[in-house]
């Protein structure tokens, strides 16, 4: 585990750096996404209560242009509302992952990498 920023009191923004396979959603799922989710009266869930809120590119559909510049769009609305963040990228290099962790800083979030293999 990589901390990338002293305590903060804002929300934390969780940047999962793993080749694919690495097993990163698996990990978003078993210790960040929080137990339940919301569901609201017609049955769509509202994503996981205390949780932390996905973040993928790979999850957007696959004619979405500017996948970057929306994820962080995603992550700002996120953090700015106080909702946790997990980003599920490769991440594999520093470059990669300096506009998550400025953008985690400017909001106050604590940013967290994980490391998985």
């Amino acid at each position: 585990m990589e901390r990338n920023a002293p305590e903060r009191g804002g929300p934390e923004l969780a940047v999962l750096v793993g080749l694919q396979a690495a097993g990163k959603p698996s990990f978003h799922r078993q210790h960040l996404s929080g137990e339940h989710t919301g569901a609201h009266s017609n049955g769509r869930t509202s994503g996981p209560v205390g949780g932390h809120l996905l973040v993928s590119k790979d999850l957007f559909p696959r004619s979405a242009r500017n996948k970057q510049r929306r994820q962080l769009r995603l992550i700002d609305q996120s953090l700015a509302a106080g909702q946790p963040v997990a980003v599920d990228n490769t991440n594999p290099s520093p470059e990669e992952r300096a506009p998550l962790i400025a953008l985690g800083h400017a909001l106050g979030a604590r940013v967290t990498g994980y490391w998985l293999r």
